[in-house]
């Protein structure tokens, strides 16, 4: 009941069928983990293999193939980014902040493009004199009220931070 192909370099599809989908994929992984978590041994040497599985459920997440596998890799990159050797079942809440980091890139670009950025210089005061010993410089959006803790990770994602900080 599960066919597997190469998608592409190191990404594998594995498409399961089944009354209850989402017990036997779980069941799937957890004896793949098994199988995988003693080393092998190769031309003497040993070899851990770690893997990040994305999952995507058909007709819950989607009925079309290229919706489900862009979920199911949607799902495989969260994973990535929370520590690997994992897996994670696609969710509403991924591609909605997959919406709004994209929305970011936007207005990162157009702000980059147009002049849109500002710099405030915050001064830093000894508290036991109360003299400006220096200041901090801040970047701001002009026209967008994004918070700088949530525009600089998404422009240090993207590598557009070295051109916001060349501005």
């Amino acid at each position: 009941h599960v066919f597997v192909s190469r998608f592409g370099g190191d990404e594998f599809l594995l498409l399961f069928e089944g009354d209850d989908c989402q017990k036997d994929t779980l069941s799937y992984i957890m004896r793949l983990q098994t199988h995988f978590s003693d080393n092998f041994r190769i031309d003497s040497k040993d070899i851990k293999i770690e893997f990040s599985v994305g999952v995507s459920v058909f007709p819950e997440d989607s009925s079309d193939m290229n919706e489900l596998i862009m979920f199911a890799d949607l799902a495989l990159y969260t994973i990535k980014n929370t520590g690997k050797n994992n897996y994670a079942y696609f969710s509403l809440e991924m591609a909605d902040h997959l919406k709004f980091k994209q929305t970011t890139k936007d207005i990162l670009r157009e702000a980059i493009g147009s002049d849109g950025f500002k710099v405030l210089y915050q001064p830093i005061v000894e508290t036991t004199t109360g003299e400006i010993q220096s200041y901090e410089a801040l970047i701001r959006l002009k026209h967008h009220k994004l918070s700088p803790a949530v525009f600089i990770q998404v422009a240090e994602e993207e590598g557009l931070i070295i051109t916001i900080g060349r501005m």
